[in-house]
C-alpha cells in the first residue's frame, strides 16, 4: 500500500493552501476487497448459495436458518488484508481485519450477533500545495479503526426456502499525526453507529442444487477532520467534513452438490456499487501502472465480479475438507489492470470445534485467513 516515491496513504489529506478552509467532501472508501469472513474466503467468496450458518454473520443472512437446529460460532483473523489491484504493499502499512460471533438456528427462526473490524496503521507521506500549485512534501502516521456489527435474523418460509435480513451498523474512528502539525484529530460527527440493511434468500430446488442471493445497502459515515499545519509560509488551518462512502453490495450464486460425499461447485457474481459523487480518499500513487499522480475526482464505478470455489473432503468418510477456487477482481479504475486470485483452504473437524485455514494469492497480494468455530 505504502511505496517509495509517490506513496499511497488509504487515508488522504485534501489539503489546500489557504489561511482558513471550510468545505465537504464525499470519499469512497471501500477497499479492494468486503470483509467475507473464514468460511467465505476459503469458497474464494462464493458462498452466496452456502448453507454455513457462519456465513450468515457476514453474509447471506438467509444461511442462518438453512441447516439443522443448532448453536455456531466463528471466530476470523486477517493479519494481511486486501489492497486495490495495482498498487504496491510496503512495510510502512500494517492492515488486519477480525470477525467474530454467535448464533442460534431453530426449527423456525434463527437469530444472532457479530462484528467484523478492520485496522490499519500507515506511516507515509502526503503533499500540500500552495497558491502557486507547487507540492510540499510532509510526513504523515495514520491510525484508523473501522467497526461493523451484524445482527441477522432468519426465517424458514418453506421447506425449500429461508429468508433473512440483518441490521448492519457502522462505526469509524482515526487518529492522524502530522509532522509540523501543532494540532490535528478526526471527530465523529455520527456519535452513533450509521444503520444499514442487509437481505438474503436461500432456495433448494432440490438436493443438490440450491440458489441463494443476498443485498447490502450503502452506507455513509460522517467525521469532521481539523489540522493546523506550519510548515511553509502563513499557517494553514483545515476543518473539513467528511463522508465516508460503502457501496452497496450484492451476490448471486448456486451450488450443485450431485454427489453424496458433499463434493460441491459453487458459482457466484458479487456486484460492488458505484459512488458516483464522491473522491477516492487516497493519496493516489499508482505511478508504477498510469503515471498518474492527481487525485480522481468521483467515486468509482460499478463492477461485476465471478467467483468459483470447489470443496470436498480429504477422503471418503474424512473430518477434514479442503477446498480450491479462484476470482477476478475487476479493477474499478479504467486505468489500472485487474488480478486474477487463486484461493486454497483446509479445515478439520475436531470434537471441540473446526479450524480453518486459508491462503488467498494474487499478484501483488498474499492473504492469510484464520478461523475457529
Amino acid at each position: 500500500m505504502c511505496q517509495a516515491g509517490p506513496v499511497y496513504l488509504w487515508i488522504y489529506l485534501i489539503l489546500l493552501l489557504s489561511s482558513s478552509l471550510t468545505s465537504a467532501k464525499n470519499y469512497d472508501v471501500y477497499r479492494a476487497d468486503y470483509a467475507k469472513g473464514a468460511f467465505c474466503v476459503a469458497l474464494a467468496g462464493a458462498c452466496a448459495s452456502d448453507n454455513n450458518p457462519e456465513n450468515s454473520f457476514f453474509q447471506n443472512p438467509a444461511s442462518l436458518q438453512a441447516g439443522s437446529p443448532d448453536w455456531v460460532y466463528d471466530g476470523d483473523y486477517n493479519p494481511s488484508d486486501n489492497t486495490e489491484p495495482g498498487m504496491k504493499t510496503s512495510n510502512e502499512i500494517s492492515d488486519a481485519t477480525y470477525m467474530g460471533g454467535i448464533a442460534k438456528s431453530g426449527d423456525e427462526w434463527g437469530v444472532g450477533i457479530a462484528f467484523s473490524g478492520r485496522l490499519s496503521n500507515v506511516k507515509a507521506q502526503s503533499t500540500i500545495f500552495d497558491d502557486s500549485d507547487i507540492g510540499h512534501p510532509i510526513n504523515t502516521t495514520n491510525s484508523s479503526t473501522t467497526l461493523m456489527f451484524n445482527i441477522p435474523i432468519a426465517k424458514k418460509v418453506t421447506p425449500q426456502f429461508t429468508a433473512g435480513v440483518a441490521v448492519i451498523g457502522l462505526y469509524y474512528r482515526e487518529t492522524l499525526a502530522v509532522e509540523g502539525s501543532s494540532a490535528s484529530k478526526t471527530t465523529a460527527i455520527n456519535k452513533l453507529p450509521k444503520l444499514g440493511l442487509s437481505i438474503g434468500g436461500l432456495y433448494s430446488i432440490n438436493s443438490y442444487f440450491r440458489v441463494g442471493s443476498w443485498l447490502r445497502l450503502p452506507i455513509t459515515y460522517d467525521v469532521n477532520q481539523y489540522l493546523k499545519y506550519q510548515g511553509f509560509g502563513s499557517p494553514v488551518t483545515i476543518n473539513e467534513t467528511v463522508s465516508l462512502m460503502y457501496p452497496y453490495m450484492s451476490a448471486t450464486g448456486i451450488s450443485i452438490m450431485p454427489w453424496a460425499d458433499q463434493r460441491t461447485i459453487f458459482f457466484d457474481i458479487d456486484v460492488i456499487g458505484t459512488t458516483l459523487y464522491g473522491y477516492e480518499r487516497t493519496l493516489d500513487s499508482f505511478e508504477r501502472e498510469t503515471n498518474d499522480h492527481v487525485l480522481r475526482a468521483k467515486g468509482r464505478i460499478a463492477v461485476l465480479e465471478p467467483h468459483l470455489a470447489w470443496r470436498s473432503p480429504w477422503w471418503a468418510g474424512s473430518d477434514g475438507t479442503y477446498t480450491v477456487g479462484a476470482y477476478y477482481e475487476t479493477s474499478r479504475w479504467r486505468d489500472l489492470p485487474s488480478r486474477f486470485h487463486g484461493v486454497v483452504s483446509v479445515a478439520y473437524k475436531f470434537s471441540l470445534g473446526e479450524p480453518i485455514v486459508a491462503l488467498d494469492y494474487a499478484k501483488d497480494f498474499m492473504g492469510l485467513q484464520i478461523s475457529f468455530r
